[in-house]
């Protein structure tokens, strides 16, 4: 990957949230918890994916920059969608999660 391809994909993730954020406007509340395509997620799934998916790569990033021999684990999204119930919570908190999330990894980038 050169420099420039680089910058190209950290630039996609500066925009990430405002592109979320876009999408989500004017958006059906009522469609929110919807699965217009069998066994794909739901928009309110999506949204708490990626919130959790910010807060597991804020601490996965803070373990590569501190430790010397970080041990960075992966997770089942599907089991957290599950557990966490996804589709039955709001995204207020969830979408503001990730607006912190990718606030915080724009201001480093």
């Amino acid at each position: 990957m050169n420099a420039s391809e680089r910058q190209e994909l950290i630039n996609q993730y500066k925009d990430g949230y405002d592109e979320v954020a876009k999408a989500l406007e004017g958006f059906p509340a009522e469609q929110l918890f919807a699965h217009p395509i069998a066994n794909k997620w739901s928009a309110a799934e999506i949204i708490h994916h990626l919130a959790d998916s910010e807060t597991t790569s804020g601490l996965r990033f803070r373990r590569l920059l501190v430790e010397d021999h970080p041990l960075i684990q992966g997770y089942d999204q599907d089991v957290y969608a599950n557990s966490l119930n996804y589709n039955r919570r709001d995204i207020a908190p969830s979408l503001e999660a990730f607006r912190l999330g990718a606030g915080d990894y724009r201001a480093a980038l």
